[in-house]
């Protein structure tokens, strides 16, 4: 007989939903084994912005941060090729201090 367990997830805005079943692939008679839910609940500020459409996650302010703090390190990044490639090709001098 064989038996294989599936989880199954639903992953929501502001809820995430679970189940827990066993399949029968001999008889096809299967079963929920365990099932569960988790609601999330939105401040009122959050909610409100939610139900005009402007939905924006409780990390948004973080990941602003965060892609901030990559586009100045990619910037930085840049430019520093671009000093040694110049240099490399004498279309740029450094003083040295």
């Amino acid at each position: 007989m064989k038996n294989k367990k599936v989880l199954g997830l639903d992953l929501g805005v502001s809820s995430i939903g679970w189940a827990l079943v066993e399949l029968n692939e001999e008889t096809n008679k299967n079963k929920i084994i365990a099932l569960g839910s988790r609601v999330i609940p939105l401040m009122p500020d959050e909610k409100d912005q939610f139900e005009k459409g402007n939905a924006q996650t409780k990390n948004r302010e973080r990941t602003q941060q965060r892609t901030a703090r990559k586009t100045n390190y990619r910037y930085k990044l840049r430019r520093e090729y671009l000093a040694e490639v110049l240099q490399k090709n004498n279309f740029f001098i450094t003083k040295k201090r």
